[in-house]
């Protein structure tokens, strides 16, 4: 970290495997904005799509996804930045599952991993009756570390319930309250409640994506196909186990940009979807994302 002066500066870093983690980014700068003892943030966000048309999931297997993350990291640390943010359940996943990738480096990586598997058991032993089904993208449901970290933490097998949501990240990007993205939340309803058994007193329905919060629709479509449910939005747990360290409301307001890289190039439709979500919270970063940065030397495949 930096050395504290009057003038000091974070720079702080945040990838995803698209623009899910931006959702993360604008939660930071909307909490640092009330007061921080740094005098001047600067955010920088990777969208770490791969190519169009093909992301970190489209790769065959873990050691191609670890490889093509090495590669991504590379060109983070080249930006130099004071702290790293994998706001991204797909990326932490493979970081958490290949250790070295996030280690060597001039600064801290934070993944999603801990925070969101912390949250969970805590959850589960709370309510011994309950169960919990995991919604993410194919990287990081089929990665089974969520729940081999939940089972380690001794939550029974059976009450968890893996669901993959292949597609739902992208189609979420062009607008996340379409009518295709209630159709694809209210079909991976529908197939928990056929396959996911047990007589539970409670279910939790945890988004594994940080592209998930997006969507509004989550409690009204999964209350209609399982009844009352209580959904947990990993997002926010991961944010609070860590401003901590770089907010405080009893020092000055500082001085925010942003800048959002991105090896691919991003729609306006995209831009403009999500855009909106960020407005409120971030206008900072609502407007890097409208005027990004395209470099397609940004890391090579």
């Amino acid at each position: 970290m930096p050395e504290l002066t009057p003038s000091s500066t974070l720079r702080a870093a945040f990838c995803d495997s698209g623009l899910g983690g931006m959702d993360i980014a604008a939660d930071f700068i909307a909490a640092l904005r009330e007061g921080s003892p740094y005098r001047k943030i600067e955010v920088l966000y990777f969208n770490l799509w791969l190519k169009p048309g093909f992301s970190f999931n489209q790769l065959p297997d873990f050691p191609a996804r670890a490889e093509a993350m090495q590669k991504a990291m590379t060109a983070i640390s080249a930006a130099r930045p004071d702290v790293c943010f994998l706001a991204c359940n797909t990326l932490s996943v493979i970081g958490s599952t290949y250790p070295p990738l996030l280690k060597g480096n001039d600064f801290p990586i934070f993944d999603m991993v801990e925070s969101a598997c912390r949250k969970l058991a805590e959850a589960l032993a709370a309510a011994p009756d309950a169960g919990v089904a995991l919604l993410g993208t194919i990287s990081t449901i089929g990665g089974n570390l969520y729940a081999e970290r939940l089972s380690c933490a001794g939550i029974a097998p059976e009450r968890i319930f893996p669901q993959p949501c292949p597609g739902l990240a992208s189609q979420i990007e062009y607008d996340p309250q379409s009518p295709e993205v209630r159709f694809m939340i209210r079909r991976y309803a529908k197939n928990i409640r056929a396959n996911f058994k047990g007589d539970f007193s409670k279910l939790y329905i945890a988004l594994c994506c940080t592209h998930f919060g997006y969507a509004d629709c989550w409690q009204e479509i999964f209350r209609e196909e399982l009844g009352e449910v209580e959904i947990l939005d990993l997002n926010r747990e991961f944010l609070n186990r860590e401003l901590f360290r770089w907010c405080d409301r009893n020092s000055p307001k500082p001085e925010i940009s942003a800048e959002v890289r991105s090896k691919i190039y991003l729609g306006v439709e995209k831009r403009e979807a999500i855009g909106r979500l960020l407005k409120a919270r971030a206008p900072e970063l609502e407007s890097a994302l409208l005027n990004y940065t395209r470099d397609q030397k940004l890391f090579q495949l």
